[in-house]
């Protein structure tokens, strides 16, 4: 089965006030062909990266994602929210985002104001053929007959400040339901560039690798990074770094190891399972070259062959190669200084960007946008005229 992210839709959620696409769905862009993945009859791509200026709502796009996953996973009081600050209180926070699931595109989303569920939606589509799964506007049901059977108990239960999805896990056994639920809470995995979020899915990536029997395939990705580490070895219930000389227990070594370590344990994980892996600021303690390594191991469609998904945020420029990534793979983000609120855009949006093209260079330059320039020995921001 082929579970795709195909687009992440977000509005006024903290920065971002009006509403922003992240696509991976593949544009005409005839760079690397071979990435594309097909499923429900669409081209989507593996990677993306999202590039930008200091404060301009990248990690909001990760919020975003774990703020809906938090609210699908507790059993909620209340729903806190957090609009855009020029927002007023009726305007309502709205994220959704669109898949592939059994050869089918899905539209799940919510809109939520504080403390209430104003509206939570459930498409399939079947090529131009759209159904309504449920649909939820204030206080008024739709529902496809297929779940006419629970969805009286599950009403029953709602109140304002209930999502429709959870609940209705709760009170059937529909293959469909649970697969979406399954989707948007296990499938998608976020991992933040926060200290607290670093610890937990290192401590996460000790834990994995003592008891999921995955030292040879994490070790096995060390034969293409030569940097002297022979393996990991787990050891009297502790984990070691192996080398020629001998061996450090990883605790003690750098934060670089570290993370190295971390990546390839959950990148091992998510390639398996065929999993999205959402990751902020990832080349964060992280030579470039690991990076673009770990890249191309979601782009070639033989390692990757269960369809895995890497959308990231990155400030490292380096990684603006043509030869890496498509043109519909880069995301620009900026924050409109008027407004104070998020632009984005990709790089295949903007006209003339030739094939061959140096676009680092470019963006430093300022021909795209979303960066700074320098003047008189100070750094202002760049902005189209």
């Amino acid at each position: 089965m082929i579970i795709l992210l195909i687009q992440l839709a977000i509005e006024n959620y903290r920065s971002i006030k009006d509403p922003i696409i992240l696509s991976l769905l593949a544009s005409k862009d005839p760079l690397h062909k071979l990435y594309l993945r097909n499923s429900a009859s669409l081209s989507i791509l593996p990677t993306s990266l999202i590039i930008g200026t200091n404060g301009a709502g990248k990690s909001n796009v990760f919020k975003a994602v774990k703020y809906l996953q938090s609210i699908l996973q507790r059993g909620i009081e209340e729903i806190k929210v957090y609009p855009h600050f020029s927002s007023k209180v009726s305007e309502p926070t709205r994220i959704d985002l669109q898949f592939t699931l059994d050869n089918k595109r899905f539209v799940y989303g919510v809109d939520l104001v504080k403390n209430e569920v104003k509206n939570e939606f459930l498409y399939v589509y079947e090529g131009e053929k759209e159904t309504i799964l449920y649909l939820k506007e204030n206080n008024a049901y739709k529902y496809d007959a297929s779940l006419k059977t629970v969805f009286s108990d599950a009403i029953n239960k709602m109140g304002k400040e209930k999502l429709l999805l959870p609940l209705l896990c709760d009170y059937t056994d529909h293959p469909l339901i649970r697969k979406v639920y399954e989707f948007l809470t296990k499938n998608i995995i976020v991992i933040m560039s926060e200290a607290d979020d670093e610890a937990t899915i290192y401590q996460q990536a000790l834990s994995d690798f003592k008891q999921l029997g995955v030292e040879e395939e994490v070790n096995s990705y060390l034969n293409d990074i030569d940097i002297g580490i022979k393996a990991f070895i787990n050891k009297d219930n502790d984990i070691y770094v192996s080398y020629n000389y001998g061996e450090i227990n990883i605790n003690e070594e750098s934060r670089g190891v570290q993370k190295l370590f971390t990546l390839l344990v959950i990148i091992n994980k998510v390639l398996k399972e065929g999993k999205v892996l959402l990751f902020d600021e990832f080349e964060k303690h992280m030579h470039q070259a690991f990076i673009k390594y770990f890249i191309n191991l979601f782009n070639d469609p033989l390692i990757n062959p269960n369809n895995a998904q890497l959308l990231f945020s990155a400030h490292n420029t380096t990684l603006l190669d043509l030869r890496v990534f498509r043109r519909d793979q880069i995301w620009l983000m900026d924050k409109d200084l008027k407004s104070m609120s998020t632009v984005c855009y990709s790089l295949y949006e903007i006209e003339d960007v030739l094939d061959n093209e140096n676009i680092e260079l470019g963006y430093l330059l300022g021909k795209y946008g979303a960066t700074y320039e320098f003047k008189h020995g100070g750094v202002v921001k760049n902005e189209e005229e």
